[in-house]
């Protein structure tokens, strides 16, 4: 059941039962229950982290939103493990960029880091860390994501999305230096 909200229907998915929660599901499988590209909006507020396969949850993403619908990602970059063992992942804004690509039909909007931090190595670390400070820490990052077509180019031959076919596309905007083909 979809709870209404003065913007509109908003449907609160976990994958525990709970207050807000109307659909008991696990993100990496919500097409099976969401129909196809039914929904103007996903937003997600501290779970990637938390997401055994982040890449497998983008895809359902992908598959879910309308065209011209919008992904909104909150998730943790520098912070202490937490939700054990279900903590996988810390993500800078870059590496939402790369999940939220283009061969999976998305614009990235806008993306970021929030919440700087200070930390400092601990005085048991290595003796060249120990007790230094840590720089450019910060506690969250975050994507706006446009979903603008289907799914683009990386697909195989049974229609499933290949995140292999997707890196030529990711490493073109990027300092990795071309496969030379070399073996060893």
């Amino acid at each position: 059941m979809q709870t209404h909200h003065p913007f509109g229907k908003y449907l609160g998915i976990d994958i525990h039962p709970g207050d807000g929660v109307d659909l008991v599901s696990d993100i990496h499988s919500i097409s099976n229950v969401i129909k196809l590209e039914s929904q103007d909006l996903v937003y997600s507020a501290a779970v990637f982290e938390h997401l055994a396969m982040p890449w497998v949850a983008v895809e359902e993403i992908s598959k879910i939103l309308k065209p011209g619908g919008y992904a909104v990602i909150f998730t943790h970059f520098s912070f202490s493990e937490h939700e054990m063992p279900w903590h996988f992942f810390q993500f800078n804004h870059k590496g939402l960029e790369v999940l939220f690509c283009k061969d999976l039909g998305f614009e990235v909007i806008d993306s970021g880091k929030a919440m700087p931090m200070i930390g400092r190595f601990a005085f048991d670390a290595h003796p060249s860390h120990a007790g230094k400070p840590i720089a450019h820490l910060y506690c969250s990052s975050w994507i706006v994501a446009k979903k603008c077509e289907k799914y683009i180019s990386s697909y195989d031959n049974k229609n499933h999305f290949d995140w292999r076919k997707a890196l030529s596309g990711v490493i073109g905007e990027t300092i990795y230096p071309p496969n030379t083909g070399l073996s060893v």
